[in-house]
């Protein structure tokens, strides 16, 4: 997820969604990416209410056409740099924006959620979850949920 923190709150301003599989042409993955620009669905059954960026100071003229013209050649240098230095070449950047590192938090995969303290990611883009014995549990998928919402993290 995507969080707009301001006034002390966080707020759930997007979500990304991922889903793989294979074919005879071999393993895809697919990114699908929703934003609230100027209204949300609804509330959610998450820890962070939902965010609209039109209702935020000097946004309230953005329509989701300039949300995209202005997202399109971020991302793309942004993919470039992946392409050419891998995770590594934006790993830094993503854990200075990073919200609740070093707190809480829960991850929801399967039957058991798993609880530990958010330690980052690693170098292949796992999640690293600390845990009280001291050791690190590596999650490559789930739904993580902060424990305790603070607007200490990052955006």
């Amino acid at each position: 997820d995507i969080l707009l923190v301001r006034d002390g709150a966080a707020g759930k301003l997007a979500g990304i969604l991922l889903e793989s599989g294979e074919d005879a042409s071999g393993t895809h993955v697919i990114a699908g990416i929703g934003a609230n620009v100027r209204v949300h669905p609804g509330a959610t059954d998450g820890v962070f209410p939902p965010a609209v960026l039109a209702e935020c100071p000097g946004a309230h003229h953005l329509y989701p056409l300039d949300v995209v013209e202005a997202f399109a050649p971020a991302f793309a240098a942004r993919r470039a740099v992946w392409a050419r230095q891998g995770l590594g070449g934006l790993k830094a950047d993503w854990l200075a924006r990073a919200y609740g590192l070093g707190q809480p938090a829960m991850v929801r995969y399967g039957a058991t959620p798993v609880t530990g303290r958010f330690d980052g990611i690693d170098d292949d883009g796992t999640l690293l979850l600390a845990q009280e014995d001291g050791t690190i549990r590596r999650l490559a998928a789930g739904e993580v949920v902060f424990a305790k919402p603070s607007a200490t993290g990052g955006v």
